[in-house]
């Protein structure tokens, strides 16, 4: 992932090309690990914080949209220096409408996530779980109805500065689609 100085931002990446692993087998071992990581992510109560609460003014952990909701969850409760861990943004759509995947298809736009890091902490790209197909006409879109879990590793620093817990702030913005596409956004923090 992109190194971070500073309490810098770091743009979303895209997840690149599937890996060896996935070649070889499909990806069918890679989903199923993801899915493990998924109920694992998913069981994590929304008051396990990293860190103190966050000011509701600035950045909230849960925001509602016209149509999403939307929670940055993680898999610790604790940070540790230079142990990686996950921060997953959880998107859930009205009955009926999606988002779309890293490659949205004939149409739509993928959701992006700028980060807002600790000094000394890295983001990696966007983990996306394997999409559903999404026919509209003649037209092929993936993405997923619904809900989804979008996970980034986060690595911090060896050495963890300070007395304050980290605070990590997620900038997300996503396409919102039933018979017509809204642009939702959103800042959370955790």
């Amino acid at each position: 992932g992109p190194e971070v100085s500073g309490s810098t931002v770091v743009p979303a990446q895209p997840f690149g090309p599937a890996s060896t692993c996935a070649s070889r087998h499909g990806g069918h071992v890679i989903r199923i690990l993801f899915a493990g990581l998924v109920a694992v992510l998913a069981a994590v109560p929304a008051t396990a914080r990293i860190g103190p609460p966050v000011d509701p003014a600035t950045a909230a952990p849960r925001a509602t949209t016209d149509y999403s909701e939307i929670a940055l969850i993680s898999d610790v409760a604790t940070v540790r220096g230079g142990e990686p861990f996950w921060l997953g943004l959880v998107l859930d759509t009205r009955p009926g409408w999606h988002t779309y995947w890293e490659n949205p298809g004939d149409s739509g736009l993928p959701t992006q996530i700028d980060w807002t890091l600790p000094e000394g902490y890295a983001a990696g790209p966007i983990q996306w779980p394997a999409p559903q197909r999404l026919p509209v006409g003649p037209l092929m879109n993936y993405g997923y109805k619904g809900g989804v879990v979008l996970l980034t590793r986060v690595t911090p620093p060896a050495t963890l500065a300070g007395d304050q817990p980290p605070r990590f702030v997620a900038a997300a913005r996503w396409l919102v689609c039933e018979e017509i596409c809204v642009p939702e956004e959103a800042t959370l923090g955790l």
